[in-house]
């Protein structure tokens, strides 16, 4: 397969052992494996703090009420307007459940996945299928209703079209206008879904300059000049927004802080340990000593990771090694580094959700790698099934787990209700949009109270 990448044509070659079937070729593959894993994925469990966030503003009668509820939050869920305003519009469609407002997440995640699919060679399909429909980190995003997943969904666009220009035809019909307006629209979308996805927009425009010559780049602005000014004028809305809402005095969420130990985390998330360790709250609580108790499956899956790196890396064509490590540097570690750098600056917490956007080149490379592992065949392709079925598993853990269950804020407030407390004796170390959602509006929260703290608060004054 030809390409050209700064006007220099190159061979990105794909393990060729692998035979290509017709199923390879179907985009509906991807469209109904991926529908069928979101309607599995997606539950009616109560929503928790940050879900009841996004439903008290999807289930306001108009958007002037949406907006309203979002200027009275004052919060950063300001900084995702696209995605608020959509779960608003989605609401009115489909009803006001915790399953219906999370099921948003699901055409996103099959536009994502299917925009990959129809970007990588033929025969590397089945790996990067494979590895999107077991992903811990995909599965437990899908099941929030919180904007991750969009995030995942227009960044998967962007890395498709990345992908398409990689490995483009050295001819003069390359659709350039076609092509820039997807990697213009999707990137638009993505920042205004949520303002993290700024920091994958810098990531992208790295990544196209590193392929770019120097005497080529006039050229290519030519070609492209249309989309690039629509994608600035964005821009700059949306940093006049930003820049209007810290006048307001919206400021970052300031419960925590970031050290060098978030790189672990995200590669914790990232690398789906997440159903096969503690639950969540646990490891927020900045106690690591509660992953000692499940050290034997983390560490199963972490070997079965070492070994698709290590022979994968070692099994794939030089071609594909240089496209694996272009995307890994600029579209996986320099928005980590980004995200850590800005976390240790504004003294912020740093959480790898906010990093989603590069979960689609993720997924690319570590499908590259697995499908030279099985070109490889032998041990190296049990290595590649130990690490999808460990996944597979950690999936599933966190779907169906207890330990994993969301915090319950829709029993509470049924049992609150049927105890017929008066509502102003309750103190209760909650979110008000969350339990204002599910119909007590009367409680009085505390927030990071010790149990003898909460002890001494009787009534209100």
């Amino acid at each position: 397969m030809k390409s050209s990448v700064s006007g220099t044509p190159t061979t990105l070659s794909s393990p060729k052992k692998i035979k290509t079937n017709s199923w390879q070729e179907s985009v509906f593959v991807p469209f109904l494996a991926t529908l069928g894993v979101g309607l599995v994925a997606v539950s009616s469990d109560s929503f928790w703090i940050d879900e009841g966030l996004s439903a008290v503003k999807a289930v306001a009668p108009t958007p002037a009420a949406a907006w309203q509820e979002l200027q009275a939050e004052a919060n950063t869920n300001l900084h995702m307007l696209l995605y608020m305003f959509s779960l608003w519009a989605w609401e009115k469609l489909v009803g006001p459940s915790e399953w219906a407002l999370r099921a948003l997440n699901i055409p996103f995640y099959m536009l994502g996945v299917t925009a990959l699919w129809k970007a990588v060679p033929r025969t590397v399909r089945p790996c990067l299928l494979a590895f999107c429909l077991v992903s811990p980190f995909l599965w437990f995003y899908l099941n929030e209703a919180r904007t991750y997943s969009m995030l995942f969904g227009f960044s998967a666009v962007a890395t498709a079209a990345l992908l398409v220009w990689q490995e483009r035809p050295d001819n003069p019909s390359f659709a350039w206008g076609k092509w820039s307006w997807v990697l213009a629209l999707s990137l638009a979308a993505l920042i205004w879904t949520h303002v993290v996805g700024l920091v994958f927009e810098l990531a992208v425009a790295g990544f196209l300059l590193s392929r770019l010559e120097i005497r080529n780049l006039a050229a290519w602005v030519r070609q492209t000049w249309p989309a690039l000014l629509f994608l600035g004028v964005c821009n700059l809305a949306l940093l006049a927004y930003v820049a209007w809402t810290k006048a307001q005095g919206i400021e970052a969420n300031p419960i925590g802080k970031t050290s060098w130990l978030g790189a672990l985390y995200w590669l914790y998330e990232f690398g789906g340990f997440a159903g096969l360790g503690p639950n969540r709250n646990s490891l927020r609580s900045g106690s690591w000593q509660g992953l000692a108790s499940h050290f034997p499956l983390l560490a199963i899956l972490g070997l079965a990771w070492l070994g698709v790196f290590l022979a994968g890396w070692k099994n794939l064509p030089a071609q594909d090694r240089r496209l694996v490590s272009g995307m890994g540097a600029f579209l996986v570690f320099l928005p980590l580094l980004v995200f850590l750098m800005i976390g240790l600056w504004q003294g912020i917490r740093f959480l790898p959700r906010y990093a989603a956007s590069s979960y689609p080149a993720f997924a690319v490379l570590t499908s590259f790698l697995l499908c030279g592992l099985w070109a490889g065949g032998g041990w190296r392709r049990w290595a590649g099934l130990s690490l999808l079925a460990g996944l597979a598993c950690s999936s599933l853990n966190l779907r169906l787990n207890p330990v994993h269950a969301k915090d319950d804020y829709r029993g509470v407030v049924r049992w609150l209700s049927a105890q017929k407390i008066q509502p102003e004796t309750i103190w209760w170390a909650a979110d008000t949009s969350t339990v204002r959602f599910y119909g007590m509006p009367g409680v009085n929260p505390v927030m990071n109270l010790t149990p003898s703290e909460l002890a001494g608060k009787s009534r209100p004054a």
